[in-house]
């Protein structure tokens, strides 16, 4: 049982009273992103700008701590420390970017003592945690940060392999995902990039590019209609699966009438959504009624709100499903303060079955349950900085090196 947990940066001395200590480490994960590592009776902490702590599990005692940012002048990005340490054998692993050669270090998982160093810092450290996977006959540490994705032998820090996958924006937040032989990391800048591992031994240089490397549209976009809607303003998409906080303005509030059932979306800045369901069993609209929300229709089943929604348009773009998205979504009561949704998700011309998303929602203070229509347009300068940007680059190319 874990009695203490420390998600945020203390830099004051901690309660002496272990109950109270537990109580006051015990701030939320979600605002961060990070996952406390434990082993035994440590537990390893990584606050967001950048303290990594360990505390005894039993007593709520602080054992040992490593200030990132005075010891190794690490970089904090823009949204705070999110990727989460690694426990490999006898080592804490964690993507630090200190200065000049620690963008992953090693920590002595029993003194907190370094135990080694790689990469040369060049870029922002970004949002994804490392893995470690078994490839080509040995373990390997997968670590992707703003520059590329660099696999390491996690037991001495020595490069397996790199390959250059840069960010501009330092916005690398998804995990590496293994499947077999391939390696899956994706952006929002440059889009997915798969890699084929190598089966027999650990390439000493970049792996095959593999099958799979796809352009983001919000790189030389030709106008405002090759960027997505959040960058357009235009409003909050479906099936809106979140992924944001109230703090940032990410909310769902449903309203019950006779016969309808209003749903409105607020999705962090990207504006709102709102819609008017009718529950009174009347069918869905002709084929050739397309909306940019879809048409959808709600029924009960006992106490679980059902609601389909279908008849999307050629414009809508959720993960490369257009106007055959369909989705059903299932809203239950759990309990006083605890709403799940469940979205079903099927396009035949996209996917090969249908797959399903479970999300659970927290009721807000009714004293602070207020929705401020997020002001996306004004001062939208993120549009015209990507197609100036854009512009900017074409530019570049075209004109001629000196000699």
């Amino acid at each position: 049982t874990v009695r203490a947990v420390a998600l945020l940066d203390v830099t004051t001395e901690l309660p002496t009273s272990p109950s109270h200590r537990a109580t006051r480490c015990l701030a939320s994960a979600a605002d961060f992103g990070v996952i406390p590592r434990s082993t035994g009776d440590r537990v390893y902490i990584l606050g967001a700008v950048g303290m990594l702590s360990c505390f005894d599990t039993g007593t709520g005692d602080l054992i040992w701590r490593v200030d990132t940012v005075a010891d190794y002048s690490a970089t904090v990005p823009v949204f705070g420390v999110s990727q989460s340490p690694l426990i490999e054998g006898d080592h804490l692993i964690m993507l630090l970017v200190g200065e000049p050669d620690a963008m992953v270090v090693a920590f002595d998982t029993a003194t907190g003592a370094e135990a080694w160093r790689a990469i040369e810092t060049t870029s922002e450290p970004g949002y994804s945690s490392p893995i470690v996977i078994t490839a080509g006959g040995v373990r390997q540490l997968i670590v992707w940060h703003a520059a590329a994705v660099t696999s390491l032998d996690p037991a001495t820090g020595a490069i397996w392999w790199q390959y250059d996958f840069p960010d501009p924006s330092g916005l690398t937040i998804g995990t590496p995902v293994q499947n077999g032989r391939y390696l899956l990391v994706t952006q929002m800048e440059n889009g997915g990039l798969m890699l084929a591992l190598n089966p027999d031994r650990p390439p000493a240089t970049a792996p095959n590019p593999g099958i799979y490397r796809r352009r983001g549209l919000n790189r030389n976009a030709e106008g405002p209609e090759d960027l997505d809607q959040n960058d357009r303003c235009l409003g909050s998409t479906l099936p809106d699966l979140g992924g944001g906080s109230f703090a940032d303005g990410t909310v769902i509030r449903i309203v019950q009438s006779p016969g309808y059932v209003a749903v409105y979306h607020e999705t962090n800045h990207g504006g709102g959504a709102n819609r008017i369901i009718p529950t009174d069993g009347s069918p869905h609209d002709p084929l050739h009624v397309r909306r940019w929300l879809g048409d959808a229709r709600g029924r009960w089943e006992g106490s679980t709100l059902v609601i389909d929604t279908t008849n999307f348009t050629h414009k809508t773009d959720f993960r490369g499903s257009h106007e055959n998205l369909h989705l059903i979504e299932r809203y239950t009561r759990v309990d006083t303060n605890t709403l799940q949704r469940e979205v079903t998700i099927d396009d035949p011309t996209t996917w090969t079955r249908t797959w399903t998303v479970l999300v659970e929602l927290g009721k807000m203070d009714e004293k602070q349950n207020l929705i401020f229509e997020s002001s996306c347009h004004e001062g939208n300068f993120g549009l015209t900085g990507i197609l100036s940007g854009a512009r900017a680059e074409e530019t570049k190319a075209q004109t001629p090196r000196p000699e």
